[in-house]
């Protein structure tokens, strides 16, 4: 069985990369991206860059904020601190549509997310950071926007599909805010139900599994977040509405990923990776995986589980292959 590499570190000259995300196909490609205002494609295999694709001339603010793909693979999503929003076909290196000033300028990492089911509809923060703008790929212009939803910036956000309790069949946006404020709306910004942690929340991250799949076995989907009190974990409550909370972690999150199979949970605390295991009643941390010289920024798993990336403040990229695929064993042997 493979073991758990060591890390490697891809130096940033003069480029602080604020996120970074594995591609959804590719098992062995992600790409990051920061303030030079470029999406570079690295082959984690090799750890080497394949290719850097700029956004935009030296004359804009161009630093990117945020990153995701698209669920085929074919295009890259960015926005960026001069509040735009840029579709790229990431093979051919090429800009394929941009929105303008609907996207938050802060320059630290902020959220982007795609919706689960539908491949072409995306969200992110609004221009004063307290809203959330739509974006369906198929429109030249933005699809919605749900103006003012919180009273202080949206510090992350993410899609819930139509197997949780509220959204009747069909995905829910949640979003946390500096005020410690969560709240949970339909795509068309229909509020459903709301609830409040010590402030700030700064990230939030659901269970992966469809809801309550693994209620069988004891394991209650959860909603990890990162509040004022550190790291804790609501399960949903006998009514849908209502949230139970039990503290993990004092320490305070700024990004974490959970397995493909949702037993091991990665977070990013500060300088340095986390590693957690998950049990039905509670999360226990196993310990440190590695850390950088300053304050992690963003972090994500490859598809299979083999790789985990980070973007930190200190310029560099980590990577660490973390064994074999989860879908088994690739490599061949002789049993004697």
């Amino acid at each position: 069985m493979e073991e758990e590499g060591s890390v490697q570190f891809i130096q940033q000259k003069s480029n602080v990369p604020t996120c970074c995300t594995f591609h959804p196909k590719d098992r062995y490609a992600f790409a990051f991206g920061g303030s030079d205002g470029e999406i570079t494609v690295v082959n984690a295999l090799r750890g080497e860059i394949v290719r850097s694709v700029p956004l935009g001339s030296l004359s804009l603010a161009r630093a990117i904020n945020a990153l995701n793909f698209s669920p085929d693979g074919s295009k890259a999503i960015t926005t960026s601190v001069s509040r735009k929003v840029s579709i790229v076909d990431i093979e051919r290196g090429t800009p394929l549509l941009a929105y303008d000033n609907c996207a938050s300028p802060i320059d630290v990492r902020q959220p982007l997310i795609v919706h689960p089911s539908l491949p072409y509809l995306a969200a992110c923060t609004t221009v004063n950071a307290r809203g959330i703008t739509l974006l369906d790929f198929r429109m030249p212009l933005p699809l919605d926007f749900i103006y003012d939803l919180h009273e202080d910036s949206i510090n992350d956000m993410c899609f819930l599909d139509g197997s949780w309790p509220w959204g009747s069949g069909k995905a829910v946006l949640v979003s946390g805010s500096a005020l410690g404020e969560v709240k949970v709306n339909s795509v068309d910004g229909r509020p459903i139900c709301s609830f409040s942690a010590q402030p700030p929340v700064t990230c939030l991250y659901p269970s992966p599994e469809r809801y309550n799949v693994s209620l069988s076995n004891g394991y209650p989907s959860v909603m990890m977040a990162s509040t004022g009190e550190g790291l804790v974990c609501w399960c949903v409550g006998k009514r849908p509405w209502k949230w139970e909370t039990q503290k993990v972690n004092p320490g305070r999150v700024t990004c974490m990923r959970y397995t493909v199979s949702g037993g091991v949970l990665y977070t990013a605390e500060g300088k340095t990776v986390y590693r957690y295991r998950r049990y039905p009643e509670r999360h226990q941390v196993i310990g440190q995986v590695f850390s950088h010289t300053a304050p992690i920024l963003d972090l994500d798993l490859s598809p299979y589980n083999e790789y985990l990336i980070t973007a930190g403040k200190d310029n560099m990229v980590g990577l660490l292959h973390l064994g074999a695929p989860n879908h088994g064993w690739t490599q061949r042997c002789e049993f004697t």
